[in-house]
């Protein structure tokens, strides 16, 4: 499964390997309370292995998975197979996994959103932290304070975490978007990372881990993600810029 493929795109002879995960949170797993609630249907299948279905309990409310129903259901088995030897440190490549997770403050987009939807993943609570009995995997270092992921690094693999406040997931949160103005809307951090993992140099992903890692603020890391970002998307429009020919 991890073999590297030769014919994949390479950045200095190097295969990336990046693994992008989406909402993978009690509100929309375990939460038949939510709106937004996948549905027994969905979920069984996603968490349990089809011999063990009889053993998932669609009358609790949450819903609740024992741990060892989850190691061997489909989602388990996938996470422990792409990422369990990496956290080992062992020899396949380095794993960039990006979690993106809905994470909704009290403001104007998340009254317009709850309007649609219904309550659901609001900051910190435990609707919105990541599926339970597989945060070994999703989010392997302690919370902060105000329950955000931190970026984590285990073995062969990087943990980063988006937390996004909007269906569109290139979209900057609410309190990053200039209000009131017709000004082009900033990159979304999304955006901002993958042009550093995808078009980046090895020093640059480098220098970002080793920024993350730090206990400069968020501001800081933020704005070290902007310049990197950048360098590397400037870096990659001139090589694929067409080479004007004279006639």
């Amino acid at each position: 499964m991890t073999t590297p493929d030769p014919a994949a795109p390479k950045t200095e002879k190097e295969t990336r390997y990046i693994l992008i995960t989406e909402c993978l949170q009690n509100d929309f797993f375990l939460n038949p309370e939510c709106r937004l609630f996948l549905q027994d249907g969905s979920v069984r299948p996603m968490l349990v292995a089809k011999g063990d279905h009889d053993a998932y309990n669609p009358d609790l409310a949450p819903r609740q998975v024992a741990p060892e129903l989850l190691a061997r259901g489909p989602l388990g088995l996938f996470l422990q197979a792409i990422m369990g030897k990496r956290f080992a440190g062992g020899d396949e490549g380095l794993l960039h996994v990006i979690n993106i997770r809905d994470w909704h403050t009290p403001d104007d987009s998340y009254d317009a959103e709850r309007r649609s939807f219904g309550r659901h993943c609001l900051a910190g609570s435990w609707g919105a932290r990541y599926l339970e009995g597989l945060e070994q995997y999703l989010d392997p270092a302690a919370p902060g304070e105000d329950g955000k992921a931190s970026f984590a690094e285990q073995g062969k693999a990087r943990i980063y975490h988006i937390h996004a406040d909007s269906v569109f997931d290139f979209r900057p949160r609410w309190d990053e978007r200039e209000k009131g103005t017709q000004a082009k809307v900033h990159p979304s951090e999304l955006e901002r990372l993958l042009d550093v993992l995808v078009t980046g140099k090895s020093a640059d992903i480098e220098e970002l881990a080793s920024v993350l890692k730090g206990e400069t603020g968020e501001r800081s890391k933020s704005q070290a993600l902007n310049t990197l970002a950048r360098n590397a998307a400037g870096r990659n429009a001139q090589r694929t810029r067409p080479r004007s020919t004279s006639p």
